[in-house]
């Protein structure tokens, strides 16, 4: 869902906000030290809550099928 979104702003030229998007995101999956993109991410999270999901301490995916969304932003926001 989230390539939409940034797809969508990236055609209405607001390029500058969606690579902010993508630092904040992605990026802060990697500050955390992901190998991969998560099922799922939010920024406000704190230590072992970033693991949690269905109630469940350890319930997240951590190497999802959505892991080109960001490239496939990136080559939107570079070709223009």
């Amino acid at each position: 869902m989230r390539f939409y979104e940034l797809e969508a702003l990236c055609a209405m030229g607001e390029q500058s906000y969606v690579l902010k998007e993508m630092k904040d995101y992605w990026g802060g999956m990697l500050s955390l030290g992901a190998t991969s993109f998560w099922e799922e991410y939010n920024p406000a999270k704190k230590g072992a809550e970033h693991y949690a999901m269905y109630g469940r301490p350890l319930a997240k995916a951590f190497a999802m099928p959505g892991a080109p969304v960001p490239f496939t932003c990136w080559a939107n926001i570079t070709s223009v």
